[in-house]
């Protein structure tokens, strides 16, 4: 493959969201700074953040997931 393309978006605290979803959160975990052993972050952010892919059970009860959740 002579060419890549980079389909992917950074997630940041300024990403903008769909509709009314809640903002982006990223905050720290742990850090080697603080003693701790890693460098780690915490992230939550709705399905709608950034660019994605719905899946049919986003439109109907009984549509396929991604997930077994």
């Amino acid at each position: 493959m002579k060419d890549a393309v980079f389909l992917s978006h950074p997630l940041s605290n300024e990403t903008p969201l769909y509709g009314g979803a809640e903002d982006i959160e990223i905050k720290s975990a742990s850090s080697i700074k603080s003693g701790d052993t890693a460098n780690t972050l915490l992230l939550s952010f709705p399905n709608h953040a950034s660019t994605h892919l719905d899946t049919p059970y986003h439109f109907f009860n009984y549509g396929k997931k991604s997930s077994h959740i």
